[in-house]
């Protein structure tokens, strides 16, 4: 990172590598903001667990007293659907033009957006699949969960309904980073492998999974050092912002200039995936191979010693 961005500094290379990284981010930003209760809802009536199984039928009547609206709901479901695909499919091509500046030590835009559409729109494919399917079994597992609430809640007694909710907490976490860990690989490592050898989505994905087979707790702790490196990271981060006098909290509101002021963070993540799979073996390295050193001083070919012996014999 210090050799690319700061040896020489090139503002002109940051705001071109920035462009890229901020397309490389665009889903991987934003804030989640969770509302707090309300104590008016709680001294007007106790909602019960029962009442839930009566939200089919209220919606249903909400929606034949309410047609404009409901048809309005569905309209912006549309476009946020339509937002989310777009969005999907730039951080999908972005990926590859920021690992192509990141791995080559380059700042171009066009010439890798044009050279990796294949592998951005198959990567686009993989991410749609993938999201589909996580939303199938969401489904099912919510409709499981809520059966077993259903009963427990039913029965009666604090201990019933504890229990299952804890077990219901535990397996959602578990699925969850099962899911994070997923898409983690497919960007940290199936990416790299799509860039090296030209291939789709699910054929890295064949590629790389003997790779995690055979060093599987590496990837395991590689996933945990991430973690501790983005508290870490987000602690400096709060640092540097207050000893800026929120200056730097505003320019990452930015979204393009966040990207610029952030690269040296993203650029080192970035290299650190690459780095990490590269110690694999050469064929898992997606950097340069080194040129071979000029010698000042060529050494001479040397001497077949059958001519030295007809010299020496006339």
């Amino acid at each position: 990172m210090k050799q690319a961005l700061f040896k020489p500094f090139s503002m002109s290379k940051w705001f071109v590598v920035g462009f890229t990284a901020f397309l490389s981010g665009m889903l991987g930003g934003g804030s989640f903001n969770f509302p707090g209760g309300s104590n008016r809802t709680a001294e007007k009536k106790n909602v019960y667990f029962p009442d839930i199984e009566q939200i089919p039928k209220n919606i249903l009547e909400w929606i034949h007293g309410h047609p404009a609206f409901f048809i309005l709901i569905l309209f912006a479901i549309v476009v946020v659907i339509v937002i989310l695909l777009v969005l999907t499919w730039l951080y999908s091509r972005g990926a590859f033009m920021f690992l192509d500046n990141v791995a080559g030590n380059r700042a171009q835009v066009a010439a890798p957006w044009r050279q990796y559409k294949m592998q951005g729109n198959s990567l686009f494919l993989w991410h749609i699949g993938y999201g589909l399917i996580c939303l199938l079994l969401a489904v099912p597992y919510l409709a499981f969960a809520f059966i077993i609430f259903r009963g427990a809640m039913h029965g009666g007694g604090a201990g019933k309904h504890l229990a299952p909710l804890i077990i219901f907490i535990a397996v959602t976490l578990l699925l969850a980073l099962i899911a994070i860990y997923i898409s983690l690989c497919t960007s940290n490592f199936v990416a790299p492998l799509m860039y090296k050898y030209n291939l789709k989505a699910m054929e890295a994905w064949k590629l790389f999974l003997p790779l995690l087979t055979n060093h599987f707790w590496s990837f395991i702790f590689y996933g945990f050092f991430l973690l501790l490196l983005g508290i870490g990271t987000l602690a400096a981060l709060l640092i540097a912002g207050c000893l800026t006098c929120c200056i730097l909290f505003l320019l990452m509101m930015i979204p393009y200039i966040g990207s610029v002021a952030l690269l040296p963070i993203t650029y080192t993540y970035r290299a650190f995936s690459l780095e990490f799979l590269a110690q694999f073996g050469p064929e898992y390295s997606v950097f340069p191979l080194p040129e071979p050193p000029i010698m000042e001083h060529p050494v001479p070919d040397p001497v077949d010693p059958t001519i030295l012996d007809e010299s020496e014999t006339g």
